[in-house]
């Protein structure tokens, strides 16, 4: 079983690493610059993420039924936690360039492509199905919560107004609002659109990872080493050990607590790194957080999950 982890891990880590590498190697061979990888990040984030932040909202499912007290206890701690962070990390991180991405790279998770495949290995297609529940419930308000965030430290002189257009005018947000109304309507979308919708919307994260890896630049990693070593450890292994002992002190069953921990647990979502960029965060310390994230990811859920099933808590 250990090794059935261990390939569940690496099978979810590999690929996400194999396209920043592809990023990193079609730069270091001169095939593409850094100036056009720049400009491929702001035609990304400019038309396909409006896509992406479309379809997550399409698909997402707002009836959480039976399983409403779990969405609610993922939705308090989130925002227990984002209180939390924009409490601390001002007081800790002097530039504000840095502040907003330091706080995605604590909180905003790469669910899609960890947390399900990581519930549907151990739980089967039942915890495939809550874990896609959980996580459509959850990635809008990622995404738009991200976009507010970024934005605020963005603005050195704070216009309430003018911070919430700049929101209202984000990518992300305009793709939402496009699904919400889309999911108020009595028809559908003929399938000759949703299908280069859908198509579309999965080719956006692996092309920001390729993005990603072509804008890498390694050297900044020593200064940035006291914000990567304590967001890591936060990220991967003191809030997922906070949510694992408040899901089993609330009496959640097996699989409820391993989709509300594989929700916390997992790496920083690759979206930081051109939201970063684009919306004037420190996108090279971003970038870093997505990369060592991931990386890190295939040791510490592999330990995680043989930790918890030593102890029974699945």
């Amino acid at each position: 079983m250990e090794m059935e982890n261990f390939r569940i891990a690496i099978n979810a880590v590999v690929p996400l690493l194999f396209y920043i590498c592809l990023g990193y190697i079609t730069r270091a061979r001169g095939v593409a610059d850094k100036e056009m990888f720049r400009r491929m990040n702001r035609l990304c984030f400019r038309v396909f993420y409006v896509f992406i932040s479309f379809y997550n909202v399409c698909q997402a499912d707002f009836n959480t039924g039976e399983h409403g007290r779990l969405a609610l206890f993922v939705l308090i701690s989130f925002t227990v936690f984002m209180v939390i962070l924009l409490l601390v990390v001002p007081h800790c991180v002097k530039e504000n360039e840095k502040r907003g991405v330091v706080m995605q790279g604590i909180y905003r998770s790469n669910s899609v492509f960890f947390a399900i495949p990581l519930a549907q290995s151990v739980f089967g297609q039942e915890g495939a199905s809550l874990a896609g529940l959980i996580v459509s419930f959850m990635v809008p308000i990622y995404n738009v919560l991200s976009v507010v965030i970024l934005e605020y430290y963005h603005e050195k002189n704070i216009d309430p107004l003018g911070l919430l257009k700049n929101v209202l005018k984000n990518p992300l947000v305009l793709g939402a609002i496009a699904g919400l109304a889309y999911k108020l309507l009595p028809f559908g979308m003929p399938e000759c659109l949703w299908i280069p919708v859908t198509k579309i919307a999965e080719l956006t994260s692996p092309l920001c990872l390729f993005i990603l890896g072509g804008s890498l630049t390694l050297s900044s990693v020593g200064g940035n080493l006291k914000y990567l070593l304590p967001i890591l450890f936060t990220k991967l292994v003191a809030v997922p050990a906070l949510i694992l002992a408040l899901a089993v002190s609330l009496g959640f069953s097996p699989l409820q607590r391993f989709v509300a921990f594989c929700l916390f647990a997992t790496p920083v979502a690759a979206a930081s790194f051109p939201m970063a960029q684009e919306l004037g965060g420190d996108s090279e310390l971003a970038a870093e957080i997505v990369v060592f994230s991931t990386a890190a990811s295939g040791v510490t859920l592999v330990a995680w999950i043989y930790f918890m099933k030593t102890i029974g808590v699945f």
